[in-house]
């Protein structure tokens, strides 16, 4: 029993982590769900520490000390370290806000308090720090805690998951509320959509279904389809037309690589369930789409999509218009940003009367995520994530060296690699890679297609 929970409870708990924001996002604020990631962090930190997955013979207590060993030499551990102090002095530095100068009687910018530190606008903070402690753990759990069965065990839980909170978005779209039409209308005013952590997920659940065809899992085979269905339909209901682009074609790429990489790893029967899961999960989007007009969003996204159509008028010299703003904000505080949350502020400064023309009322991000990115967090914020990112892909394109000779890839070695590609053609676009129901995912799935290479030094099968 103690090994069976050290190779799929952890797994568990950490798909429940990745996946909490997406159950929260239309019932909650920001600073309940920071709270939540942050008993959920303690939660699953402490299954990652008491309870890693064994390789091969070893013991749990073996596992353990093994364990704790490459999490203190790993890199990835004190880099990110830095980062949650990053975060955490960030979100205590508020202040950033617009005031009044009686003696010059003008309104101006108040920095934080602060300057020399990052800043953000009083109540931004929170949830980022939150972020940062719950991508702590998951990546240390992901990449020492989870063997290759660990891994689709957590896919499969992800997945599921995420499939059951587009089915209670779908209900409560259902009878309207009101946080969820707002969503599913996918405005570009706030260019930040839910509809794409739905995608990463989609595409974990054609990992998990493979995973557990190749392992006959049967049981788990209903709930993976389940999860593929329910993830392709929130997507839809809640991305706009280019993103909702972006994952299809990414989808069934990865659906084609995998059959090629599964050949001959599992029966004609198996192979059948697979089309008729990816069928499922095309037929029933493209089905709701088609037929449901009553809804205005839906009616919406069929329209554009008829007519070929992936964007609003205007968008073209809206998001040019915000790209200059970002750049002149940019430029006043370089190296910390003008602070999270803060470009609303900002714009208002920065703005000439013919942008104003050509941007929406109440615009809260430029369109386009690395431009949010830099324009908030400054170079040092960008910095940061792009550094977190290199360590994953050295990890990632060293374990994919010493794979060669080594056996046969597998559908998770690609996820990874996938899920980058979507984020970064929708960076030009919005800024969704920075919501963390997005971020979350997409760093486990980087983490976890490293680790699936066979590299001959880590238990792939256990």
């Amino acid at each position: 029993m103690e090994r069976f929970l050290a190779n799929y409870a952890t797994a568990a708990h950490l798909a429940l982590l990745a996946v909490a924001p997406l159950f929260l996002f239309p019932y909650c604020d920001e600073s309940a769900i920071a709270t939540v990631l942050l008993w959920l962090s303690l939660l699953s930190a402490t299954w990652v520490l008491m309870s890693p997955s064994c390789r091969g013979g070893e013991m749990p207590h073996h596992a353990r000390a093994r364990q704790l060993n490459e999490i203190v030499r790993d890199p990835l551990t004190w880099f990110l370290l830095v980062v949650v102090v990053f975060a955490g002095v960030r979100a205590l530095n508020g202040g950033v806000s617009i005031a009044y100068d009686a003696e010059l009687m003008v309104w101006s910018l108040k920095p934080p308090h602060v300057e020399i530190l990052p800043g953000v606008v009083n109540g931004c903070g929170y949830f980022p720090f939150a972020t940062s402690v719950a991508l702590f753990v998951l990546l240390l759990g992901a990449r020492h805690a989870l063997s290759y069965s660990s891994a689709i065990a957590f896919f499969a839980f992800a997945s599921a998951l995420s499939g059951l909170s587009a089915v209670a978005a779908c209900i409560g779209l259902s009878y309207e509320l009101e946080p969820l039409v707002k969503l599913s209308q996918c405005s570009y005013v706030e260019p930040s959509f839910v509809g794409v952590a739905y995608g990463v997920n989609l595409l974990g659940g054609i990992v998990a279904l493979f995973g557990c065809i190749e392992a006959g899992w049967h049981r788990a085979e209903p709930f993976a389809v389940i999860g593929l269905v329910s993830n392709a339909i929130g997507m839809v209901l809640f991305s706009p037309v280019a993103a909702i682009a972006v994952f299809f074609v990414l989808f069934l790429a990865l659906v084609v690589c995998s059959l090629f990489l599964m050949r001959g790893r599992f029966s004609g029967s198996g192979a059948l369930r697979c089309a008729i899961a990816v069928l499922l999960s095309v037929a029933t989007p493209v089905l709701l789409v088609m037929f449901v007009d009553s809804f205005g969003p839906i009616a919406e996204k069929k329209a554009a999509i008829m007519a070929i159509k992936p964007f609003p008028d205007g968008f073209v010299a809206a998001r040019d218009a915000l790209s200059s703003m970002a750049l002149k904000a940019w430029k006043d505080s370089p190296w910390l940003g003008v602070g999270l949350g803060a470009f609303p502020l900002n714009a208002k400064f920065v703005a000439s009367q013919v942008d104003w023309s050509v941007i929406a009322p109440g615009q809260q991000t430029p369109l386009n995520g690395w431009w949010t990115l830099l324009v908030e967090r400054g170079i040092t914020g960008a910095l940061l994530i792009a550094l977190g990112l290199a360590f994953l892909a050295w990890t990632y394109f060293t374990r994919l060296v010493k794979s060669f000779g080594r056996g046969w890839w597998r559908p998770a070695c690609l996820v990874g690699p996938l899920v980058v590609m979507a984020l970064t053609a929708l960076a030009f676009v919005d800024c969704s890679y920075l919501r963390s129901d997005v971020l979350m995912p997409s760093a486990v799935a980087i983490a976890l297609s490293a680790c699936a290479f066979n590299t001959g030094s880590r238990d792939s099968g256990s």
